[in-house]
């Protein structure tokens, strides 16, 4: 703790703060105790100071009328409130002799929620942060500890105490914020992640939910006023159900990549991560929502693997780029096609970068950038004149459509490109999605 002269001392506990008020001028020093331990061992200091001090004849004139009068009060000064109002500490106004009662706050906020951590905020009004700032600017103080700091921490410790749960500085799944001047309690309830994988049954549905591209997601007669592009996508799919289950306010899925809207997604399926705003439950039994997620979709989508995930595992599935494989169905516009010139440019393909201008089909909510993609491995499965299957495995963020037509030049080297006639794509399904790069050789 901070050294204080005995006259400095006199005109601190003369302030008249409540205990922890006092206590808190040195709240971050360290010492192992509570503010108001702190602010008693403050007054017995004084006590004894003045005891001294008048023994020695050394406390005269003015200040010693200051230190007989602060003695005085002295048995009230730890008082945060008394029934008339009077003797209020100047600081909190009682606020920190009602710290139960923001406990219960609390306590009450927290009933009808699952969860095992949590944290504490305090709103502070400005006029206490300013009249708590200006103590510490009259007295110099180096480690003084913010009201709004005590407060989190002994709620927290007592609430903790009540309910068993733990606290988390980290990833606390509920913060309660405790607003001081209303005397009321705000609840964040954090998100909860359930990764897994998907695979896309059936084409025509996008991953997520597409906002009608006339009104903007605002209801129209040609959208039947459901202010959706498509009828159900992937996200609603699974995310309704995991909604329910969890009893959230709202969902999100976040999808290593995306498949069109008339691709398929088979093989493994996709890894994707669902984001599920406020639940009110977290403890979810995960092979019964699996179950009920695939006997819902009926055979439109599935799911496996669900598990428990965190906001990292978001950030990672945007990162990553691995490599997918696809399965495309083309045809030539320009008559049969010649098998060992098509293979030979397929063997070819993989020792040339690829580089990508944004596809003016999705220019308008993608960047127009040039970006350069690899393709690992390009074979040839079936040829009937026209028309082949061939498997790609290809670098991920590769438009493999492009990759195929050209787009009118804005995909080098593309397949049509090389083969020097025009193509076009029947059918493309995502067969895997992998989240490391193949291995070379």
């Amino acid at each position: 703790m901070e050294k204080v002269n005995l006259e400095t001392l006199i005109e601190m506990v003369g302030e008249g703060l409540c205990r922890r008020c006092l206590g808190r001028l040195f709240g971050g020093a360290g010492t192992g105790l509570t503010n108001e331990e702190r602010g008693e061992a403050l007054e017995v200091a004084l006590v004894l100071l003045v005891e001294e001090a008048l023994e020695s004849d050394a406390l005269k004139g003015e200040l010693k009328q200051k230190a007989m009068e602060v003695l005085r009060r002295l048995p009230r000064s730890h008082h945060y409130q008394e029934e008339s109002g009077e003797g209020l500490c100047p600081l909190c106004g009682g606020l920190m002799g009602r710290l139960e009662d923001l406990v219960n706050l609390v306590v009450k906020s927290a009933e009808g929620v699952e969860f095992s951590t949590f944290q504490i905020g305090t709103r502070v009004a400005e006029d206490l942060k300013e009249r708590e700032e200006a103590l510490w600017r009259k007295y110099s103080l180096e480690a003084p500890e913010p009201i709004g700091r005590e407060i989190n921490r002994e709620v927290g410790r007592m609430f903790s105490e009540i309910t068993g749960k733990e606290f988390s500085r980290e990833r606390p799944e509920v913060v309660f914020i405790l607003d001081v001047e209303l005397f009321g309690v705000e609840r964040v309830i954090s998100p909860l992640f359930i990764k897994g994988r998907y695979r896309k049954l059936e084409r025509g549905i996008p991953q997520t939910r597409w906002p009608h591209r006339e009104c903007g997601g605002r209801g129209c007669e040609k959208c039947n006023y459901t202010g959706k592009q498509y009828p159900t996508s992937v996200e609603e799919i699974i995310g309704e159900v995991m909604k329910e289950a969890s009893q959230a306010t709202n969902y999100k899925l976040h999808g290593m990549g995306r498949e069109d809207v008339d691709a398929l997604m088979l093989g493994r399926g996709r890894p994707f991560v669902m984001e599920l705003s406020s639940p009110l439950r977290r403890n979810l039994d995960l092979r019964a929502l699996e179950k009920e997620i695939n006997r819902r979709a009926e055979g439109v989508v599935e799911v496996e693997e669900l598990q428990y995930a965190c906001r990292e595992d978001v950030r990672r599935f945007k990162e990553v780029r691995g490599h997918k494989t696809y399965r495309v169905r083309i045809r030539s516009l320009g008559g049969e096609l010649d098998e060992e010139k098509l293979k030979k440019v397929l063997s070819l393909l993989p020792s040339s970068p690829i580089r990508q201008r944004t596809p003016e089909r999705v220019r308008y909510r993608r960047a127009d950038r040039v970006r350069v993609r690899r393709v690992y491995k390009a074979a040839l499965e079936e040829l009937e004149g026209s028309e082949a299957t061939i498997t790609f495995v290809a670098e991920g963020g590769l438009y493999i459509k492009e990759l195929v037509h050209g787009d009118g030049g804005g995909t080098t080297p593309s397949l049509s490109s090389e083969l020097g006639v025009p193509l076009e794509v029947l059918q493309l399904d995502v067969l895997d999605v992998a989240e490391e790069s193949p291995k070379e050789g």
